[in-house]
């Protein structure tokens, strides 16, 4: 806790943690310029969605959002719910 005092430039958690952070006013999340999601297809999950859309809610509206994960075509459906667009698989 006393590392996120400095204003760190990268912050690394699951999504319960980084909300957790967010809510508690530890990360600036106004500030927040890129996410990224690595096993995206578990994030976007029924059981996950809710927190990956509220911490994406609590950034800037100009930022960037990267997801790693393995495709299916469920975790396409929900990336682009959550992203507001569809975006290429990269192979």
């Amino acid at each position: 806790m006393e590392r996120l005092k400095s204003k760190p430039r990268i912050v690394i958690g699951s999504t319960g943690r980084i909300l957790d952070l967010i809510r508690r006013r530890k990360i600036q999340a106004h500030l927040v310029k890129i996410i990224v999601l690595d096993e995206g297809d578990r994030l976007l999950e029924d059981g996950n969605i809710a927190d990956v859309r509220e911490v994406v809610r609590a950034t800037l509206k100009e930022r960037q959002i990267a997801a790693t994960s393995t495709e299916t075509r469920p975790s396409r459906k929900s990336a682009s719910a959550v992203l507001r667009s569809s975006f290429p698989a990269v192979p």
